[in-house]
């Protein structure tokens, strides 16, 4: 419903809030590359983007995700076409293409939050922040999705009581803070 999305819109905006600019730490929301990545950011962009005191990056680690952004822009038009470009000009946007500059970002500490495929964290960038971060009581995932029982994101979403997650065959401690936000699936 209309009240269910708004205060999903008001969590994501207070555990941006609180995760990254208040304890200055990190926010993973696995998401799909088409449509889902453009839509949280935009979300977020609504949320943040007229904050002239924001400063937390809003970090696009996925090659996949981050060439459908370039298409976007060239097949919008009208005001679509506007909205579209003036989110993607803010200043907090960082997109990640290479391996190497996602190994890097995996591993700063800084806050931001991080939009990554794949959703359901069965593969891609997404589960190199989950081994990073699942460990760390103080960063959060935060999933805008749903999650297909059996899947990495369903294990973390589900299985909160467990003191390890097994990812790849190799176990990780279970401290990350979890939210799940039902109205954008």
């Amino acid at each position: 419903s209309k009240k269910d999305i708004e205060l999903d819109r008001e969590k994501m905006k207070t555990v941006i809030e609180q995760f990254c600019v208040d304890n200055k730490h990190k926010v993973l929301i696995p998401c799909f590359s088409l449509d889902r990545t453009p839509f949280i950011l935009w979300e977020i962009y609504q949320l943040f983007g007229n904050d002239e005191t924001f400063d937390i990056p809003i970090v696009i680690d996925s090659p996949l995700s981050n060439r459908l952004l370039d298409c976007y822009s060239s097949i919008l038009e009208g005001d679509a076409k506007d909205n579209f470009n003036e989110m993607m000009s803010w200043k907090n946007i960082k997109r990640v293409t290479t391996p190497e500059d996602s190994k890097v970002c995996v591993s700063d500490k800084s806050p931001k939050v991080i939009l990554s495929s794949s959703g359901m964290l069965c593969a891609g960038r997404a589960v190199k922040y989950v081994q990073n971060m699942l460990p760390n009581e103080n960063d959060c995932i935060l999933f805008v999705g749903f999650s297909t029982v059996g899947t990495l994101s369903w294990k973390i979403k589900n299985l909160s009581d467990q003191k390890t997650i097994n990812i790849n065959g190799k176990a990780y401690k279970n401290k990350c803070q979890i939210y799940d936000l039902n109205s954008f699936s």
